[in-house]
């Protein structure tokens, strides 16, 4: 029972490797933030940073606009008082990819949060209907 175990988990482990290698293919080629704030799961990449500045998430959109992604949504986010102030971005690529870039900023550098998302849009049944 344990050999099994240990074999169905050395499957999963595999699987995974293979589930993400086209993200961490795509985010070392563009050079996204990585170390231990970097999370691959799930064929996704995904980064944040709490406190600091936005560098890292204005670096990453810029790399994702010169690998040919472009802005698909975004707009900026507060509180009515002006205590929390943020942006969130998507960008789309033409072979399916899209990067989520946001950052919240607040009275000081230890209060702001960035996040990078990286995933493969799912893809669109945009086939003839099997109805009627």
């Amino acid at each position: 029972m344990h050999e099994r175990y240990r074999q169905d988990r050395e499957q999963r482990v595999k699987d995974e490797i293979i589930k993400n290698a086209p993200v961490k293919k795509l985010v070392k080629a563009m050079k996204l933030p990585g170390g231990k704030a970097a999370t691959y799961s799930d064929g996704n990449y995904s980064w944040t940073q709490r406190g600091g500045y936005t560098q890292a998430t204005n670096e990453a959109v810029e790399k994702a606009l010169a690998a040919g992604f472009s802005r698909a949504s975004g707009g900026h986010t507060g509180n009515p008082d002006g205590s929390v102030m943020g942006s969130e971005d998507t960008y789309t690529h033409p072979d399916g990819w899209v990067l989520y870039a946001s950052s919240s900023y607040g009275n000081t550098k230890s209060d702001n949060w960035h996040m990078i998302t990286l995933r493969k849009k799912a893809p669109s049944s945009t086939g003839p209907s099997q109805h009627g």
